[in-house]
């Protein structure tokens, strides 16, 4: 049932400004305190909200521009007899990021009574400052698509913020119609919130001093990846609490700190020292060298906060991820004090539902790495990874989503997801594979109706695909109209990576190397790729009772089957070439015959043919683009098909074991090692071991166990329903 609302929307008139921040303030009057209070707020980006000084709800979850959501906490709590002064910091981003669709400003927010007798709620009485102290303006990253680097400077924050008394400053709200800020459904948030416990006494790695170089840096990463740290010059005992020393003019003190893991969540402290002394917080998925580096990532993390010469509470806004953490002390002219440090942890709460032991210790750490990724990347949203994007991809979602069937048996999140994805339909049918820049890879939008598929199949509910029914046939007809001369499916579209796979292959043109992304044809990947869609499209479609509809995809699907051959085949190899056109090299993909094998286009002995591939890429790997841990997926189910389940862990130990070696403990994006050390979508060997390897239903659960496969001696599995 909608949420009948008695707030209104408020903002500071038409104010549009990155990286906005807006103070908002009302007090009410309680002759006595009720047994529960529910507030409900919901802010475009998001906020915090402060009862009589004390936090009571920090919003966090991503909406669409279609949609949002918003969130309820009980504040009884913090409620008093009396003068009740309520304030709330909203936050408006302004700019695409990982947690942020950008939609006009806007904040809602009301306290309802256990009785239903309102107690507070937005409109035009409110009172609203804009604040000035949170200056950062650079984007995290070179990517066009990352958050903002925070810079707070206190000083320029009220003394009694948040909860300041004196309003003389303030000027009053001015409602908002709900057509202002786009919201075209505002609904409860349906999974529940990342919590965890805390951290503290957090071992130090390093600590010592550097040539300051904050003043020369416009990005605070950029002077902490350009100081090289000495080791010595002051001492850290309890890292709870410590005192930095006065440093000399032109010196840093700093200190790298072990979070014992891979972790998401919020560092902080409290610090009392001198006006203008800084305080760079930043955070690193591993170290590279001796001194921590960004210079090659180009993900710029870490943020900075200058003190008031008051006591500071220091917790950045938005959460971060890592191994490790670090501490850079800027201008500290008298002695800094540093209070509680801690580092508050923010997991999404999964249980795991299968157990996995093995005789061979590589085999069992795989599978833990696996769920931990995989759990890393549900959050607000399912994500790309934490530390990079944090943007919801469809085909990555449908990998994640998929391991959670598996291995967690959470289905709040995905369904969650499932139905946002739908926000990305333009009104031609085609659905974007992720917001909030719109980008699109077309078999990604295939494993979005393969991702609503599997959800019931592993839950039992029918509701979702029922409900989404219109979008699935609307996107399939999107689909049968891209077409290149030869009848192939063909994406003639700006910003279109056809390829199914990461890291991007490359194809050989007569005027050079170029990436496939930049070169537009017909792909045997996505033509092999839409055959499965096709099957899901015609099952959905007879299911919902519209057989004409389901009719017209299977006989889409025999017409592309019998083009795969005439248009793909290089009959010298007996092997699929990647691109339908003659004047490209030629290369073959391990995610073109892992597709044939799901797929079986006409005129084909698919199983022959992997065997050939299998032969060609031991003796010619330059002609072959092999597959990422996301691409690896299909090959897992191919070989699944095919019945090779020692080929299944032989793959698994080869790919995901120098992970392993090296330490991890999540997966990676590339095998390389190259760019995140945290993918969820690299988790899918969990999926090949239950689903191929022991033959395991996760709807039904049971236990199985396998011998002698890869020279692993034994493993086990149990998962329960």
């Amino acid at each position: 049932m909608m949420r009948q609302w008695r707030a209104t929307w408020i903002w500071a008139g038409e104010r549009r400004v990155v990286n906005d921040h807006l103070l908002f303030r009302t007090d009410i009057q309680l002759d006595a305190v009720p047994q529960t209070a529910e507030l409900a707020v919901a802010a475009e980006s998001f906020c915090r909200v402060f009862i009589n000084g004390r936090e009571v709800l920090r919003t966090s979850s991503l909406s669409y521009p279609g949609q949002h959501y918003y969130e309820t906490a009980d504040v009884a709590a913090a409620l008093k007899p009396g003068t009740n002064r309520i304030a709330i910091l909203a936050w408006w981003i302004g700019v695409p990021s990982g947690a942020s669709c950008p939609k006009d400003p806007g904040l809602r927010a009301e306290i309802v009574a256990g009785d239903g007798r309102p107690l507070a709620a937005t409109d035009a009485t409110w009172r609203v400052k804009v604040l000035d102290a949170w200056q950062g303006q650079h984007r995290r990253s070179h990517w066009l698509n990352l958050d903002l680097i925070e810079i707070v400077d206190f000083r320029r924050l009220p003394a009694d913020f948040p909860t300041v008394e004196d309003l003389s400053g303030f000027d009053a709200a001015e409602v908002r119609g709900s057509h202002a800020v786009r919201y075209v459904r505002i609904e409860k948030r349906p999974f529940p919130k990342p919590a965890g416990g805390t951290l503290t006494g957090l071992p130090v790695l390093r600590a010592g001093t550097a040539a300051d170089r904050g003043a020369g840096c416009e990005r605070p990463a950029e002077a902490v990846t350009a100081e090289a740290i000495e080791d010595g010059g002051w001492t850290v005992g309890d890292t709870r609490d410590f005192t930095v020393p006065p440093t000399a003019p032109g010196r840093a003190a700093t200190m790298i700190l072990d979070l014992g893991g891979y972790e998401k969540g919020l560092p902080a402290f409290e610090a009392t020292g001198a006006a203008g002394t800084m305080i760079d917080v930043s955070w690193y998925e591993y170290l590279q060298g001796a001194d921590p580096t960004t210079a090659v990532s180009k993900v710029y993390t870490t943020d900075r906060f200058i003190l008031s010469g008051r006591t500071d509470a220091i917790v950045p806004e938005e959460w971060k991820c890592g191994r490790h953490l670090q501490l850079t002390f800027r201008n500290v002219t008298a002695p800094l004090r540093i209070a509680n440090l801690r580092w508050e942890q923010l997991h999404y709460p999964l249980r795991a539902k299968a157990v996995f032991d093995s005789s061979d210790a590589t085999l069992k750490r795989i599978w833990q790495i696996c769920l931990n990724g995989a759990a890393a990347c549900m959050h607000d949203n399912i994500m790309d990874c934490p530390w990079r994007e944090r943007r919801q991809w469809i085909g990555d979602a449908q990998r994640i989503a998929l391991i959670n069937h598996y291995a967690f048996g959470d289905r709040a999140l995905v369904r969650g997801v499932l139905r946002q994805f739908v926000q990305l339909q333009d009104p031609s049918g085609r659905i974007f594979v992720c917001l909030p820049i719109y980008e699109e890879y077309p078999t990604q939008t295939m494993e979005w109706l393969r991702a609503v598929r599997e959800y019931q199949q592993y839950t039992g509910d029918a509701t979702l695909a029922a409900e989404l029914i219109d979008n699935i046939e609307w996107v399939h007809r999107w689909f049968l109209r891209c077409r290149d001369d030869r009848g192939l499916l063909f994406i003639d579209a700006p910003q279109v990576m056809n390829w199914m796979d990461n890291p991007y292959g490359s194809v050989l043109t007569p005027s050079g190397t170029i990436r496939q992304n930049q070169f537009r044809t017909s792909f045997a990947t996505m033509n092999l790729r839409y055959l499965l869609f096709l099957d899901d499209v015609a099952a959905c479609l007879f299911e919902a009772g519209r057989d004409a509809a389901a009719h017209q995809a299977q006989r889409e699907r025999c017409r592309v089957a019998e083009l795969i051959a005439p248009n793909f085949l290089d009959r010298a190899a007996g092997l699929l070439r990647d691109c339908a056109v003659e004047d490209i090299a030629v290369t073959y993909s391990e995610m073109a015959h892992a597709l044939a094998v799901l797929a079986e286009p006409a005129g084909l002995d698919v199983e022959a043919m992997w065997d050939r591939f299998e032969a060609h890429r031991r003796e010619r790997p330059d002609t072959v683009i092999p597959a990422s841990p996301f691409g690896r997926y299909q090959t897992f189910e191919a070989l699944g098909k095919l019945g090779r389940t020692e080929a299944i862990v032989r793959e698994i130990l080869a790919g995901w074991g120098p992970m392993v070696a090296a330490g991890s403990d999540t997966t990676w994006e590339a095998f390389s090692g190259r760019g995140s050390r945290c993918h969820g979508w690299a988790g899918t060997p969990v999926v090949a071991l239950m689903r191929h390897v022991f033959g395991l239903d996760p709807t039904t659960g049971g236990k199985a166990r396998a011998e002698n496969l890869a020279a692993v001696e034994w493993m086990t599995c149990e998962v329960t329903a």
